[in-house]
């Protein structure tokens, strides 16, 4: 953090000095004619900016809007506000007048759509992903803004023939390396150009002396989503888990619901704790949708516009508990660290993503569970647009989808969890959530 401070001191500089030619304009001679440019402040500026290097990545857009005598309106990603903060306070210590440069902070969906959309905000810088970017040109539009924006990222890093190979070897190792990769400027791949004999190996070689910042094994998951609004959980939503009832009754009309408290989960890698009043604790394999724009009253067809990640998810239940109401499962569905989330967030871009992949659960490596999400009694459409009839999807809210059959408690014997066990769930493209099974601590 204190190089990207440097950085974006240094960014400030640069555009300082720009800033008496800010409203020079140019003289363009023609055969016949004289071409004369004026510049002029547009107006208010917004700047929409990302979580990583805070400083440096809002300095790119903020300082050079003030030099042409812009004021601004900054909103910082929901995860950075304290930095964002800390850089007005910086800038109006430094002299500039309070009003100049101003702060909102808030979820993209309200508090940027409305900066976006504004009547009175003349451009809109941004860095971001690509999807949002498009987003903020159709917001935009009504009102002709100028945009400015950074997106996607993921460009290559080209070597050609007659490069410094030290240099390029400490620019490829930062570009592609730093902030884990997570940022907009970083590179994915490395072209060497054929005739820079031996330049492969030196620069491979680069990046492998980098070393770890962490081991793996240093690394503890938490739950993705730590303080979710809503944890809302699909019961009997595979065709063959509506059979293991055994009731002669048809796949029902609406799904069925139940909620789950977030200390009911933990992270990948985390133990299940079988809890000391029961030896029943079991597994469920889930896809579990992350919700990234609110909504009530979702139509089908727009209803995965309001995802805005995926993750799998572990409904561990305790199944003599879940029988301890008439008409309800609350109970055994939210003993403490009984169910897991994890291991990471994929952002949703697209339904292929989702609409037909295979989930399996194992149990010490033995396949207990595995259907695909295409026979989903409801599909993941229909499922958001019948929980947003009764209440409001919020950012951050987890909607676990349902299990397969294949339980512990429906084989014959049934096959409950026991300390020294290990779950596993996979599906494709969403990677592997894996928990040990652990007793609950006697006091």
């Amino acid at each position: 953090m204190a190089k990207a401070a440097l950085r974006g001191a240094e960014n400030f500089r640069f555009f300082a000095d720009l800033a008496p030619q800010a409203r020079d304009g140019q003289s363009l001679r023609g055969p016949s004619q004289l071409n004369v440019t004026s510049r002029v402040p547009i107006g208010p500026v917004g700047v929409i900016t990302p979580w990583n290097t805070p400083f440096m990545l809002s300095t790119w857009k903020i300082a050079p809007a003030l030099a042409a005598g812009c004021t601004l309106v900054h909103k910082p990603a929901e995860f950075s506000p304290l930095t964002a903060r800390l850089l007005v306070e910086i800038a109006e210590e430094a002299g500039l007048p309070p009003g100049v440069w101003n702060l909102v902070n808030g979820l993209g969906e309200e508090a940027g759509k409305a900066l976006t959309e504004h009547p009175d905000i003349k451009a809109i810088g941004f860095v971001g992903e690509s999807r949002t970017g498009s987003m903020i040109m159709r917001q935009g539009a009504e009102t002709l803004k100028r945009r400015h924006f950074e997106l996607g990222g993921k460009n290559p890093i080209i070597v050609f023939a007659d490069a410094d190979l030290d240099r390029a070897a400490d620019a490829a190792v930062f570009m592609i390396y730093s902030l884990n990769g997570e940022r907009c400027t970083s590179s994915s791949r490395l072209l060497v150009e054929a005739a820079a004999e031996g330049a492969l190996k030196t620069l491979a070689d680069a990046g492998q002396a980098g070393g770890l910042d962490f081991a793996f094994e240093d690394i503890r998951f938490e739950p993705p989503i730590p303080a979710p609004e809503k944890i809302i959980c699909v019961g009997v939503n595979y065709p063959d888990r509506n059979e293991e009832y055994r009731d002669a009754q048809p796949a029902p009309a609406y799904p069925s619901l139940f909620v789950r408290f977030p200390g009911s989960f933990v992270g990948h890698g985390a133990p299940l704790v079988r809890p000391s009043v029961s030896n029943q604790l079991d597994y469920e394999g889930e896809v579990a949708l992350i919700i990234g724009k609110a909504g009530r009253h979702i139509s089908e067809a727009r209803a995965l516009d309001h995802v805005a990640a995926v993750t799998l998810a572990n409904d561990g239940s305790v199944r003599d508990w879940i029988r301890h109401g008439k008409f309800n499962v609350t109970q055994g569905k939210n003993f403490d660290n009984s169910g897991s989330l994890g291991p990471w967030l994929i952002p949703f871009v697209e339904d292929a993503q989702i609409a037909d992949i295979e989930l399996t659960t194992r149990v010490n490596g033995e396949v207990r569970q595995k259907d695909r999400t295409s026979r989903m009694i409801f599909p993941f459409r229909r499922l958001l647009a019948y929980i947003s009839t009764f209440t409001t999807l919020t950012p951050g809210d987890i909607i676990l989808t349902g299990t397969p059959t294949g339980s512990g408690a429906r084989l014959d014997p049934p096959k409950y969890l026991v300390p020294g066990d290990v779950v596993e769930i996979e599906a494709g493209g969403l990677g592997e959530l894996s928990n040990g099974i652990v007793d609950e601590a006697r006091a």
